[in-house]
Formats: C-alpha cells, sequence, structure tokens
C-alpha cells in the first residue's frame, strides 16, 4: 500500500474537461475512508464543472490576447513581422550591440519594378509574387536575425551581432541572387530583382529612426544606379575589398 493511501485512505479524483480533451483533475482526500458521501461526490462534480470552465476561458483569453498580438505585428499577407515589430527588434538588437560593443546591419529591400509587374499583371499576382520573395528572404538570413515586410514591395532587416560591416554586404548579395531568380507565378515566369541600401552601427548613426532612413536613402541610391545591387550609406564601402585594400595602403604611405 502506497504511503498516500495509508494517510488518506480516502481519494476522490475528478477530470477537469475542455473541448473534449483532459487538462487537468480536481483531487480530493479524506482521512476516514467514507469521507466522500454521494451529495458530496456529487457537489464535487460540480465544483470540477465550474473549474473546468474557468479555465478554458482562460485558455481562450491567452490564444486570443496571442492572436491579437500576431495580428497587430505581423503582416497578413506574407506573415512577416511588421514596421511596429522590425522597429522593436532593431532596439533590441541595437541595445546588445551597444552593450557587447557589437555592430548592427539595416537592410532596406525594395523590389525593382514592381509597380509594373502589379499594374500589367494584376494584384493578385503581384500578391503571389511577394510571398515568394519573403520566404526566399527568410532563407537568406540567420534565426537570430529580423525580416520585415514595411509597405508595399518594402521589406526590411535586423543583421544583430556583426563583427564587420562586410558581413552586411555579403548577405545582401546573397538577398540578391536568391530574389533575382525568377519566379514562377501560375503558368507565368516573372524575372524580379531587387535593389538593397546598408545602414550600419554604430558607423552610420546609433538611433533606429536615423539608422532606417540612412538604409531606405542608400537603397534609392541603388536603384539610380540601375538596381540589381546594393549600396552602403558610407561610400568607402561600397569599393570592393581588394580595392578598397589597395587604397587604405595609398593613403597610408602618403602620411
Amino acid at each position: 500500500m502506497s504511503r498516500g493511501r495509508r494517510l488518506y485512505p480516502a481519494q476522490l479524483v475528478i477530470p477537469l474537461r475542455t473541448r473534449d480533451l483532459v487538462i487537468g483533475v480536481l483531487a480530493l482526500y479524506g482521512a476516514r475512508r467514507n469521507t466522500f458521501d454521494p451529495s458530496t461526490i456529487q457537489w464535487v462534480e460540480i465544483l470540477a464543472r465550474h473549474v473546468s470552465i474557468i479555465l478554458s476561458l482562460a485558455t481562450v483569453r491567452k490564444e486570443t490576447a496571442a492572436r491579437i498580438f500576431h495580428l497587430t505585428h505581423h503582416d497578413p499577407l506574407t506573415d512577416l513581422p511588421n514596421r511596429i515589430l522590425f522597429t522593436d527588434r532593431l532596439e533590441q538588437a541595437l541595445a546588445r550591440a551597444k552593450r557587447y560593443g557589437r555592430g548592427v546591419g539595416v537592410l532596406f529591400v525594395d523590389l525593382d519594378h514592381f509597380k509594373a509587374i502589379n499594374d500589367s499583371l494584376g494584384h493578385e499576382t503581384g500578391d503571389a509574387l511577394l510571398k515568394i520573395v519573403a520566404d526566399r528572404l527568410v532563407g537568406c538570413v540567420r534565426s537570430t536575425d529580423t525580416i520585415a515586410r514595411l509597405s508595399g514591395d518594402e521589406f526590411a532587416m535586423v543583421l544583430s551581432d556583426l563583427a564587420q560591416g562586410q558581413d552586411a554586404g555579403l548577405v545582401a548579395q546573397k538577398v540578391l541572387n536568391a530574389v533575382g531568380r525568377p519566379a514562377i507565378v501560375g503558368d507565368r515566369t516573372i524575372p524580379i530583382t531587387a535593389s538593397v541600401g546598408i545602414a550600419l552601427y554604430p558607423v552610420d548613426a546609433t538611433e533606429p529612426d536615423v539608422l532606417i532612413a540612412q538604409a531606405d536613402r542608400a537603397m534609392y541610391r541603388a536603384k539610380k544606379k540601375g538596381g540589381q545591387g546594393y549600396q552602403f550609406v558610407s561610400v568607402a564601402m561600397n569599393v570592393p575589398v581588394p580595392e578598397r585594400f589597395t587604397l587604405e595602403k595609398e593613403r597610408d604611405s602618403k602620411r
């Protein structure tokens, strides 16, 4: 005989159910074998039903709150984070970077000639294209980074814990390669390209809003150069690495 049975010879266990699932039990113990008579058992069963209802309502409230949070912080078309969540994630990344002395990259990604595609092929095709691009962007970054759809065909990324600024350029090139593959929508094969702007913390700015604005401007500079490319805010960062190294050596030799 178990110790519990020796101490409490009378035991009453009523399952707590919600949505045809057992979510717990209501257990009562008595020191005497005849503690629970039929009327007591009936009362406990009623109590168990009330407890089940309360727990069910609490679960529904929790699920509803989680759903509302998701809807208010994610883009309904692509299910990517929206501007609200993007800004929050950026602020968190900057706080960590400041604490640990790391870098952060903010990338703005804009599809080239998307309006023409949308106008000529229709909004349904445009929406399908945006979903394809969103899926491709997710595959370009780490799980610790953030990808968001800010509006229309404009996406943004937060690259956290960067060891060096050029790492953001590698990600940008990865984005261009991924997005640049033709997309198949229905029976159409649609060629797409993108332009990317890159702002770096702490080199270009230290405030979230300024970094976002700087990355946006760099993206438009990439578009003015013909699109299908990326631009850093810092002009020096746009020089290819071997060429930049040569220029730095020449500059140092003149000192």
